[in-house]
């Protein structure tokens, strides 16, 4: 396996994911923590799959799922916004370019 890209960032969210949904820090129980515990675990597995991929240890379709995973319905429409923001700022770029041309032009 080669050098952790993210140095392993996936491994503290695992720890903070188990104190968390633990009693450890809490007078009890605590549904809404072990919640938040529950998607912190969803995300230490997307980052670990980010990583592995970022590093070429896998392939991009384990982060893909992972992320979805973390991301749930709302993956579709979450990178649908993400892509129009990028589009948005080519557009923009674009313009001031046009712009410049036409000026000293």
């Amino acid at each position: 396996m080669s050098e952790g890209s993210l140095e392993y960032v996936f491994y503290k969210v695992e720890e903070a994911a188990e104190n968390i949904g633990g009693t450890g820090y809490t007078d009890g129980y605590n549904p809404l923590h072990c919640a938040f515990s529950e998607h912190l675990k969803k995300v230490a597995i997307a980052l670990k799959a980010v990583e592995w991929y970022y590093s070429g240890d896998w392939g991009p379709e384990p982060a893909e799922k992972a992320i979805k995973d973390v991301l749930g319905p709302s993956a579709n429409t979450l990178t649908f916004i993400e892509l129009q923001k990028q589009g948005e700022e080519l557009i923009d770029k674009i313009q001031k370019f046009t712009n410049a041309k036409e000026s000293t032009g």
